[in-house]
């Protein structure tokens, strides 16, 4: 009986720039900003990765706070928030 090893790929995860490698589109902004519209502010963006979506979010003026699960990943686009 053949039996596959689970392969540990956490550190490809908790890399910022495989992250956006991976999610580098915007095709679900528009629905988040109708969610916004919807029911209002402030929003949580739980788990925001390196801010795909906190950033467009945020530059339109959008009251956020967020929540990181990797230190990595949310430190990855400070120079570029």
């Amino acid at each position: 009986e053949f039996t596959m090893k689970p392969i540990d790929c956490r550190h490809i995860y908790l890399d910022g720039r495989h992250y956006d490698l991976q999610f580098n589109h915007l095709d679900d902004l528009t629905f988040y900003l109708h969610q916004i519209e919807k029911y209002g502010e402030p929003v949580l963006e739980v788990a925001c990765g390196t801010g795909r979506l906190t950033i467009p979010i945020a530059e339109r003026g959008i009251q956020m706070g967020v929540n990181a699960l990797s230190y990595h990943q949310l430190t990855y686009r400070t120079g570029q928030a």
